[in-house]
């Protein structure tokens, strides 16, 4: 196990499974064969929907604190391999991130390790503050709470999308590529049916968004299965985006 750590080269066979896949991580995260892996085939629009007599906030919520829980377990696997000098600036496919602490802070450019811990930091520290996320039975939310809700979703959205844009190579040798694939297409179908992520920071990975959508669509076809129309809608509502720099709400 010394090569998961980094400690040791690769075995050959992960070598040459990487190989025959292509060496660049762009050539990955958008191979056809790669994005069709996944670990469930469960319609991804009907889970994210806001089921009957659930409260709205609630529901946010928890799926607030899912994905936090998922996407760092998710990071933690390819930490090893994201560090100052394979990530010298934080990105999301060809679109730089700078972070900001607050709307009038000054924007800082940080490596892309030091942007994700910050960005979990900062996750961790709302998703915890039960002012914020209320734990306790009668406890209200606040009128603020959508708000926070939607800076929660873009952070975890930026950590995503860095590993499975910059790490998909990584992630593929270890044969974690089925679970990024799912917790990608979850989290944009999630967050497209409560509008908690910018279109345009979505835009910054508008063609792994569309592979993703159009590979889960080919199998439902080759199944016989009719696809969602609100699913086979979303690469639609992606345009693409010139390279320039996001800052962190």
């Amino acid at each position: 196990m010394d090569w998961l750590m980094g400690k040791k080269a690769r075995p050959e066979r992960e070598k040459e499974r990487v190989g025959a896949w292509g060496t660049g991580a762009c050539s990955l995260y958008l191979n056809p064969e790669l994005l069709s892996a996944r670990v469930t085939d469960s319609d991804l629009v009907l889970l994210s929907r806001l089921p009957p007599l659930v409260e709205r906030r609630e529901w946010l919520a928890s799926h607030a604190t899912m994905f936090f829980n998922l996407i760092n377990l998710q990071f933690s696997c390819v930490s090893e391999f994201c560090n100052a000098e394979s990530c010298p600036c934080m990105s999301i496919g060809n679109t730089q991130l700078c972070w900001q602490d607050g709307e009038r802070s000054k924007k800082v450019r940080v490596t892309a390790p030091q942007y994700i811990d910050l960005a979990l930091s900062a996750t961790q520290r709302l998703l915890t503050d039960d002012s914020i996320f209320p734990t306790k039975y009668g406890q209200d939310f606040l009128p603020c709470f959508e708000a926070v809700a939607r800076r929660v979703f873009r952070l975890l959205f930026h950590v995503a999308a860095h590993v499975a844009t910059a790490h998909f190579s990584t992630s593929a040798s270890l044969g974690l590529h089925p679970h990024l694939n799912t917790l990608i297409s979850h989290l944009l179908v999630f967050a497209h049916e409560f509008n908690l992520i910018p279109a345009d920071e979505v835009a910054a990975i508008a063609s792994l968004a569309s592979a993703l959508l159009a590979a889960r669509a080919s199998e439902a076809d080759s199944n016989k299965l009719p696809s969602s129309p609100s699913t086979s809608q979303r690469g639609d509502d992606v345009s693409p985006v010139d390279e320039n720099h996001f800052v962190a709400p």
